[in-house]
Formats: C-alpha cells, structure tokens, sequence
C-alpha cells in the first residue's frame, strides 16, 4: 500500500492529499470541514 501512496505522492498536483483505505470511511461533509 504504501508504495501506491508515494507514486500517488510523485504525481499530486493539488495543494492537500489525503488517503483512504478501503475500510475506512467519511462523511459526505468530511472534506469540506476539514478544510473549512
């Protein structure tokens, strides 16, 4: 897993990343709040 979040790493253009797995889960909102 982690070689595919350091290849993500290499090519991510945008100013935040953030990774989820498969089991993990968010809300609708999740993203917008954090940033908020």
């Amino acid at each position: 897993m982690s070689k595919n979040n350091n290849n993500g790493l290499e090519h991510a253009k945008g100013k935040y990343i953030n990774f989820l797995d498969s089991d993990d889960y968010i809300s609708d909102n999740t993203l917008h709040d954090v940033l908020l």
